[in-house]
């Protein structure tokens, strides 16, 4: 279901474009399987992104402070879903849980979210989509979304 972005996810089927935090050291775009009333979506976003987060390359990311970007589309019939809610769920599925035996997880705790950038866009098809960017924190750069050529 989920993969890492390639050239081919960056344009989506209707012209949309993907939005990423600028200087994004991850990236992870996957069909919104989230319910805001349901918290077995939480492992199912984490079982979908498990190889993900696994990649060696972000253990020091396991250390350090972050800025978060969660950008996501609705899909039928989540119309009326609240954005502070979706990202909860988000934000919970990115850190560590001791009874994860699989260490599916991007930080420990959501204490090392600095600052976070959350943005629903319009339907992009029946599924939805969610794209979460990070980088390590930098309180003096501007968190700003950008359409990459290629990632």
């Amino acid at each position: 279901m989920g993969e890492e972005l390639s050239e081919i996810l960056l344009t989506l089927g209707n012209g949309n474009r993907i939005k990423v935090l600028e200087d994004a050291e991850g990236v992870y775009c996957t069909s919104n399987m989230i319910s805001t009333n349901n918290d077995e979506s939480i492992g199912d976003l984490r079982e979908d992104w498990k190889s993900w987060v696994k990649s060696e390359n972000f253990e020091y990311i396991r250390k350090n402070p972050i800025d978060l970007a969660i950008v996501f589309s609705p899909r039928i019939g989540q119309d009326d879903v609240d954005v502070d809610n979706f990202a909860k769920k988000v934000v919970c599925a990115l850190q560590n849980h001791e009874i994860d035996k699989e260490n599916r997880y991007l930080i420990n705790d959501d204490s090392q979210i600095q600052r976070m950038l959350v943005q629903k866009t319009s339907k992009l098809d029946k599924n939805g989509l969610i794209t979460v960017s990070f980088r390590t924190s930098n309180l003096n750069k501007p968190m700003k979304l950008v359409s990459p050529e290629k990632i």
